[in-house]
């Protein structure tokens, strides 16, 4: 332990008691399970294990930030072919999570929205849901409006803007709402 000043100036590593600032001026090299601890209580720790990386928080959140303005923070990962791609962005300047590929829900997992998660899809294993749980309506805006077949090669519903509502069966159009009225097929 230091009392008074003291300044251990290398090339590589500066040390400064008044400040309390270490400089080190090229990499720093820790072996596998040796690990960087940081806080008075060693609350965040950064190792590997020899098989996988670890940002390990304790006592408290693990908050990660990016300080600069309008900027974001890119997460990144394999692309499949040996290249590196981003996967989502937390942007900034857009204020937005911008998703760049899929996301997969596994069985009783839900994407959510609404502050009490009013509306809800998911699949449980068996079947797939839209659910609106919340007050009001669930609207689905579009200028046409199509159902289809799960392998997409019928028809099975249609709804025109300022057009007919068409239903099908066996990919046969048997009703349809007209100007005049409506127009049933057998």
């Amino acid at each position: 332990a230091f009392t008074g000043d003291l300044a251990i100036n290398t090339d590589k590593f500066t040390v400064n008691a008044t400040t309390g600032n270490v400089a080190v001026a090229g990499d720093v090299g820790l072996l596998d399970n040796k690990k960087l601890k940081i806080g008075t209580g060693s609350d965040i720790q950064i190792f590997h294990d020899t098989s996988y990386n670890f940002i390990d928080a304790y006592n408290q959140d693990l908050h990660i930030r990016s300080m600069s303005p309008d900027k974001g923070i890119f997460f990144l990962a394999d692309n499949g072919s040996g290249g590196i791609s981003p996967y989502f962005k937390v942007d900034g300047n857009a204020v937005e999570t911008r998703f760049f590929k899929s996301t997969r829900h596994f069985d009783d997992v839900g994407a959510y929205f609404g502050d009490s998660a009013d509306l809800q899809i998911y699949h449980d294993g068996s079947n797939s849901y839209i659910q609106d749980i919340g007050t009001g309506r669930l609207i689905i805006k579009s200028d046409y409006f199509e159902v289809d077949n799960a392998a997409g090669t019928e028809a099975m519903i249609e709804a025109i803007q300022d057009g007919a509502v068409n239903l099908y069966y066996n990919a046969s159009k048997k009703f349809e709402t007209t100007s005049t009225g409506v127009s049933v097929t057998g």
